[in-house]
């Protein structure tokens, strides 16, 4: 979770997601999710590397880690 923490800490700017927005904004036929800056990357990688259940554990502990959890109340 460590790692996990520092992607978000670190994460990609918000420059990057505004432009992928405005490509997307002008494509006829956008894709239904998109990857933006390495965090991103590397959070689907995680993804792709577990089961459901897994995954909502992981993010479970990253929101708690955040102290999200109250917002969701988990």
């Amino acid at each position: 979770l460590n790692k996990s923490k520092e992607l978000v800490t670190n994460g990609s700017h918000p420059r990057l997601v505004a432009n992928l927005i405005v490509q997307i904004a002008n494509t006829n036929e956008p894709e239904v999710r998109y990857q933006v800056g390495e965090d991103a990357e590397k959070l689907f990688d995680t993804r792709n590397k577990m089961n459901d259940k897994e995954f909502d554990t992981f993010m479970v502990n990253m929101m708690k880690q955040f102290g999200m959890n109250q917002s969701f109340d988990l």
